[in-house]
């Protein structure tokens, strides 16, 4: 942890809905002492191998559970605050947060020579990041870029801020994606993999049709369905899917 305690909320929202159905679908997975249908199971599961915690009694199998923990942001870009109170950190007595800190605080955590360079962080709001960016010194850049290059800082949506998707006309959802994307191709040659749509007050359409595969996704993340839905699909571990 090394960010500032009112930041932590902001830029490090690690444990998201997506991540407990990660773990849910990998627990909720039956398990079975008989070693005959154990390894069937497991031959079905390499990604959830069985384990005995006693080697003289291989008859006492259990699942392993793997658990991704992804620091990322999740900065509204204009929420509570204006941009720039969010930007720079004013009007805190509305809500804490202070993006130009996170960012300045992350680059420093992962350029730390007292660490063993493994850190990673995601960003996601284009809005922010370029602001930031742009007023880089050049060899802040250069350390930022060579920090993608090692997939220790990284891009997840990468549109100007995460739209909503219950409410907003398509073709602003396509313009603000565009124009993120535009900026991280031109500025640092990247385009981001993974949507990342935790927020948005329900899902459309629109996002599966047209704003996935069709902008370069090969996965999307969200966070927020029906409660009954949820439910049942972590009952079923069924919260891994195609849209």
């Amino acid at each position: 942890h090394f960010l500032p305690q009112c930041m932590m909320n902001t830029a490090f929202i690690i444990i998201t809905t997506w991540l407990i159905a990660v773990v849910s679908a990998v627990a909720g997975l039956p398990l079975s002492t008989d070693s005959n249908e154990a390894s069937t199971n497991d031959a079905e599961d390499p990604y959830c191998p069985l384990f005995a915690d006693d080697v003289q009694d291989a008859n006492e199998l259990r699942r392993t559970l793997n658990v991704h923990l992804v620091p990322h942001t999740h900065d509204d870009v204009g929420w509570l605050k204006t941009v720039d109170q969010y930007y720079y950190g004013l009007n805190n007595t509305i809500q804490q947060a202070n993006v130009k800190l996170i960012l300045d605080s992350v680059l420093n955590a992962l350029l730390d020579p007292n660490t063993n360079q493994n850190r990673t962080f995601t960003y996601v709001e284009t809005k922010f990041f370029s602001k930031w960016y742009t007023s880089l010194p050049t060899p802040s850049k250069q350390s930022l870029k060579e920090l993608i290059s090692k997939k220790q800082f990284s891009f997840a949506n990468g549109g100007w801020s995460m739209h909503d998707e219950a409410n907003t006309h398509y073709m602003g959802m396509i313009d603000q994606t565009t124009l993120g994307h535009t900026f991280l191709k031109k500025e640092l040659g990247v385009v981001p993999k993974v949507g990342w749509q935790i927020d948005p007050f329900g899902h459309s359409a629109t996002q599966g049709g047209l704003l996935t595969s069709g902008v370069g996704f090969d996965a999307l993340y969200f966070g927020r369905i029906h409660y009954v839905d949820l439910e049942n699909r972590k009952k079923n571990a069924e919260c891994e899917g195609l849209w």
